[in-house]
């Protein structure tokens, strides 16, 4: 955050002043305001100055224009975060709108929701030596 004094008039030509003191007698103002490429996030009472991001959905900006993605999600040419599939859903398809897979017919979703494994008749993957590769 950057202090200013000025004359009050010239309050207008800045985006988000936080007014610290007026000064009537001189028609002066002593303001805060973010650096460019910042903008203010009032916080218990407080201003704070947070990095601004264009497009930084599915993610926090973390720098002037610089978009760290959230778990499960990639950074895209244009600079935001879009969903990825874990190892292209072998065995299903990308279920863009709530992340995880789709399994196939045959596949059913594993506990972590990641990955479609074979759906096998019972007994075949309890014995380390006959894992399920395929559905029956």
């Amino acid at each position: 955050m950057a202090k200013l004094k000025l004359k009050s008039e010239d309050i207008k030509r800045y985006e988000w002043p936080a007014v610290i003191k007026k000064n009537e007698l001189y028609n002066t103002v002593l303001i805060e305001i973010c650096c460019p490429h910042f903008g203010p996030v009032r916080l218990m009472g407080n201003t704070l100055c947070q990095p601004y991001c264009q497009s930084c959905h599915n993610g926090k900006c973390i720098a002037p224009e610089v978009c760290q993605c959230y778990d499960g999600y990639v950074l895209s040419d244009n600079k935001d975060c879009v969903f990825t599939c874990p190892i292209s859903c072998l065995n299903g398809r990308c279920n863009l709108l709530r992340g995880g897979c789709l399994c196939n017919s045959g596949y059913k979703l594993d506990e972590t929701g990641q990955f479609c494994r074979p759906i096998c008749r019972a007994g075949c993957g309890i014995n380390p030596l006959h894992n399920c590769t395929a559905p029956d």
